[in-house]
């Protein structure tokens, strides 16, 4: 790209919360308690944190499983980034000097994450009062995002009453951000590049001016999505050579790979409506409120092969993968005995109209699902240049040869045909026909890179 946008890191800001948290085996205790919603700015952040209640403390008077740890009420921390660029957030819990309950005995509960407090990576802490400061989380926001840290903590089920009897746990949380994302890959990708505020004109090809780093809503927040020629989106990531596609709204990594890995069917049926599924006849629709995870019927061709390819070249790195979002849109209308699914309209109709989010199906084959591996929606493809006219498409993604796409474009009871993506332009085939492959993933929003500048000669390397 012509056009890049330089972040110096310049300062660090720490924010604590003023709240300090003491448990025993027996009973709780608190050292000070929060009256209000209280809020803290300091230059990009604004932090809204909860006020502790007797009944949070209450909760946690004895060691508990984790679904019972879980179901307690959470400390909860919302952090916003008013500034236009990146920063990037540690969150820690500093540990007080007056503790005497063993860190081994503690268990967090971090969103949806649960792990044992002395798994995690520890500093020495630099608040008055604290000895050690150990890292919950880290992320990175864009301008505008925010992300709520909700907390749970109790003692692990298996401490023993020797262990924990007559103990105390105090400790203060702190947010420490960075401005510009330091060697996060996030906000290397945001800090890196011009992010350009205005939508894009769909129907027609992108241009040295209009190609770039684009925002647009998905169903987490706001994502950056590249579009048209790009030559700085390139990573380096478990021997393979990937595109950045997008910084979803959580913060993840969106990449495919830059070349197909082999070529495979979407499905080897052809004759029936489900067979543009990528699973079909599941034991329940696959929507926004209950997504799948693949087990629930038959895989498809293309999920096997998926599959199969994920457990042979990326099963060993899967603690860098992220469990994301995938839409096999199955939403339809009706034209006598053609289905016309939800891509279609928006794709091919007289204004393209591509979408991040996934519209609820009503049938028992595709729609949403949550997994670590798939393909590119027919929207995705779209958002990066692609059109239905070659004179019109103009892609980072464009390779000499056609690959699958994730999204159905139409079927009857004897025909089924899911979206490609050729030399040229967007089309479709049907589903036994042999297409390239080229698998897509998604890295963890704390995902730190070690050297690169995003080209193809000096990748960003995770």
């Amino acid at each position: 790209m012509s056009k890049r946008k330089k972040i110096i890191l310049v300062v660090i800001g720490i924010f604590v919360i003023l709240a300090i948290i003491a448990f025993s085996f027996a009973v709780w205790t608190r050292n000070f308690t929060q009256t209000g919603v209280n809020r803290n700015t300091y230059d990009c952040l604004d932090i809204v944190y909860d006020e502790l209640t007797d009944d949070m403390l209450k909760e946690h008077s004895y060691p508990m499983t984790d679904s019972d740890g879980m179901k307690t009420d959470p400390y909860t921390v919302k952090v916003t980034n008013n500034c236009p660029y990146v920063v990037s957030y540690n969150l820690y819990l500093n540990e007080m000097s007056t503790n005497n309950l063993n860190v081994n005995y503690v268990k967090i509960g971090l969103n949806e994450e649960i792990f044992m407090l002395n798994t995690k990576t520890s500093k020495t802490a630099t608040i008055s009062g604290t000895d050690t400061a150990w890292q919950l989380s880290s992320g990175v926001l864009g301008g505008g995002q925010s992300k709520t840290l909700a907390t749970r903590m109790w003692m692990d089920e298996n401490t023993t009453v020797s262990q924990g009897m007559d103990t105390q746990f105090n400790f203060k949380m702190s947010i420490e951000s960075v401005a510009g994302g330091g060697n996060y890959l996030a906000g290397r990708i945001l800090s890196d590049n011009e992010l350009k505020t205005t939508t894009p004109d769909f129907d027609v090809a992108p241009t040295d001016e209009t190609s770039g780093l684009y925002q647009m809503e998905d169903e987490e927040g706001m994502s950056y999505y590249f579009r048209g020629i790009i030559d700085n989106n390139y990573v380096s990531f478990a021997g393979k050579l990937w595109r950045i596609v997008r910084v979803n709204g959580d913060g993840s990594i969106r990449m495919i790979t830059e070349e197909k890995v082999g070529n495979s069917a979407f499905n080897t049926t052809y004759q029936g409506y489900q067979y543009v599924g990528y699973t079909y006849n599941n034991s329940h629709n696959c929507t926004s409120d209950n997504p799948c995870n693949g087990t629930e019927g038959t895989a498809s061709t293309m999920k096997t092969y998926l599959d199969n390819w994920y457990n042979t070249n990326l099963k060993s790195y899967e603690d860098k993968i992220a469990t994301a979002d995938y839409c096999n849109d199955t939403s339809y209308r009706l034209s006598d005995d053609w289905r016309y699914y939800g891509a279609y309209d928006r794709i091919t109709g007289s204004a393209v109209n591509p979408v991040l989010s996934c519209v609820d199906t009503t049938v028992n084959y595709g729609g949403k699902y949550n997994l670590k591996i798939g393909l590119l929606s027919t929207d995705e493809i779209a958002l990066s240049g692609y059109a239905r006219s070659s004179n019109k498409t103009n892609s980072y993604l464009q390779k000499s040869s056609s690959w699958w796409s994730f999204s159905p474009n139409y079927s009857s009871t004897n025909r089924a045909y899911v979206f490609n993506a050729n030399s040229n332009y967007l089309i479709y085939y049907i589903t036994y026909d042999s297409g390239g492959v080229r698998p897509v993933i998604n890295l963890k929003a704390d995902t730190l890179i070690t050297s690169g500048n995003g080209t193809a000669s000096n990748p960003y390397v995770v």
